[in-house]
């Protein structure tokens, strides 16, 4: 029979030293295993109450973040339909529409107004891309 130099009953700092624990600022130093380690330091814990954590609903957090990019990322497409409208017609129509659809998902950021111009651009461009074309 295995005797073990603890027993399973007891409390975790009732752990056999396996070496001595520093603090040094906010880094402990030593062997994690020693007696006394598993103490948390002050400010380490967080405790949360899941009840308090308020669930994402369509139209905020991650969603609003993403229509925002998508009003920006139309007003970047802008600096590339203008030259294909110049030089390469089918390209154009390709990067409006790419720009039209942008700004249709930006329709639900806090842009609104800005998304609203860019759809009015990218029309515009469309137009003329598709009768250059």
């Amino acid at each position: 029979m295995i005797s073990l130099p603890f027993s399973a009953q007891s409390p975790p700092d009732a752990l056999p030293p396996v070496g001595d624990v520093r603090v040094v600022g906010d880094v402990r130093t030593g062997s994690p295993f020693a007696g006394g380690s598993m103490i948390s330091q002050s400010g380490t814990v967080r405790l949360r109450d899941p009840q308090t954590v308020a669930k994402e609903a369509i139209g905020e957090g991650v969603w609003r973040e993403t229509a925002a990019s998508a009003v920006f990322a139309s007003g970047m497409l802008i600096g590339f339909a203008i030259p294909g409208w110049l030089w390469f017609p089918a390209g154009g129509i390709l990067i409006a529409l790419l720009g039209v659809t942008m700004s249709l998902l930006g329709f639900s950021s806090r842009y609104v107004k800005l998304s609203a111009v860019g759809l009015v651009i990218h029309g515009m461009i469309l137009v003329g891309c598709y009768f250059k074309f």
